[in-house]
């Protein structure tokens, strides 16, 4: 893409070449019919491939298993259903507890299938303009969600109670940003959807996106210390679950699945607010008092209770330098800007990194049982101080560095 700045501008050559791709049409446009049979047949491909591969773990450890002769395989496919769904982020109702606290790393599946879904509509449409990816991403989602919908009506029984209505919104989301970035991508119309946006949000945009990865990285790194320091009482806890061979290799999955929720909760952690792990409990930087917890290995990463010291309040620096980082990319990203209107878009830096944050917090908390458990996880209003605290601290250095320069 021959795009260079001049003045904080993209060349109007490159911005022309890639906008004419959104502005044009064409006689042999993708008809509803090759839509609805590629896009939603892709669509309903990936919900399908994700169901079936939950049924394969679920029946093969119920098979290894000693059961009863006779019993029935009902209950493990009802199971693989759940799974599924909770990889969604739907909440499973089961009797008077609630199960909603979905691992990170289980949703990394049914993104991929569906950014695949979206390549393989892709190939098979041939889409040109942005409208075309458009219809083609609407057909793809809908599909999706109307799968998971039916999976949730259908595994709905007396010990597990999907709700339909939410795995379809939620089921569609997912479809909706998977299938789309394949879409795009295979497409080769991402430039031209990223041109949309005009210039100095995108920078901010940027900025922004750059800031809650390092505040992210930072969080997997202490997650990564806390595991090593607290890894001999991992394995006791495994010990003393005693889930047997089978059962020890689903334990060690589900661990190591959860190890991306635990970052988003140590990026709470370092943000301030710090996360809960059931009613009444916090773990931050200010103290950390949390009672009994349920026997889980991930859970041997928590500090212990007490007073926080000086370098946990230490780690408040850190979405502070997220925030210094923001500020310089928005100064370097937009030369042309006073200095007014680049600490502007540096608060605009800051809600992006707040937005993602918030979505990371909601998707990675929910309720695990009753009563006390029924909080687990991370507060969506930490994304507001995550905002706060980079977008103010990157607008005083984003404004300071345009001033010196000038």
């Amino acid at each position: 893409m021959a795009v260079t700045e001049q003045g904080g501008q993209p060349s109007r050559s490159g911005s022309r070449r890639i906008l004419d791709a959104v502005r044009s049409s064409r006689s042999d446009a993708p008809d509803t019919t090759a839509i609805v049979l590629h896009a939603g047949g892709n669509g309903l491909l990936a919900a399908v491939v994700g169901l079936a591969a939950a049924m394969v773990l679920t029946v093969a450890s119920w098979a290894a298993v000693p059961h009863a002769d006779g019993a029935s395989a009902q209950a493990p496919i009802r199971l693989a259903a759940g799974l599924w769904l909770l990889a969604h982020h739907v909440t499973l109702e089961l009797g008077a507890a609630s199960l909603g606290l979905t691992p990170l790393a289980w949703t990394l599946v049914p993104l991929g299938l569906t950014y695949l879904a979206g390549r393989q509509a892709a190939r098979a449409l041939a889409p040109v303009t942005l409208g075309d990816v458009g219809r083609a991403l609407v057909v793809l989602a809908l599909a999706y969600g109307l799968v998971a919908a039916v999976v949730a009506g259908l595994s709905s029984w007396e010990a597990m109670q999907p709700h339909p209505l939410q795995a379809f919104v939620l089921g569609a989301a997912l479809a909706f940003v998977g299938g789309g970035l394949g879409l795009l991508r295979a497409a080769d119309l991402d430039s031209a959807a990223w041109l949309t946006v005009p210039f100095r949000l995108r920078q901010a945009a940027v900025a922004g996106t750059a800031a809650l990865l390092s505040l992210v990285g930072v969080a997997a790194v202490v997650v990564a210390l806390m595991l090593a320091a607290g890894f001999g009482e991992a394995v006791d806890y495994s010990r003393t679950l005693d889930a047997g061979g089978v059962g020890g290799l689903s334990l060690a999955l589900v661990s190591a699945s959860f190890v991306p929720t635990m970052v988003v909760w140590a990026g709470a952690f370092l943000a301030g607010p710090g996360f809960t792990v059931g009613e009444g409990t916090t773990v931050s930087p200010h103290s950390v008092d949390y009672g009994a917890l349920p026997v889980f290995p991930p859970l041997a990463a928590l500090p212990p209770e007490g007073v926080a010291g000086g370098a946990a309040l230490l780690s408040l620096t850190v979405p502070l330098a997220a925030g210094v980082l923001a500020g310089w990319l928005v100064h370097r990203r937009l030369a042309s800007a006073t200095p007014h209107e680049a600490a502007l878009w540096s608060l605009v830096a800051g809600a992006v990194a707040g937005v993602g944050f918030a979505v990371l917090a909601w998707w990675s908390s929910g309720p695990v049982g009753a009563q006390r458990l029924s909080v687990v996880g991370v507060s969506p209003w930490t994304g507001l101080l995550v905002a706060a605290e980079v977008g103010l601290v990157g607008a005083v250095v984003a404004w300071e560095c345009h001033r010196r320069r000038g």
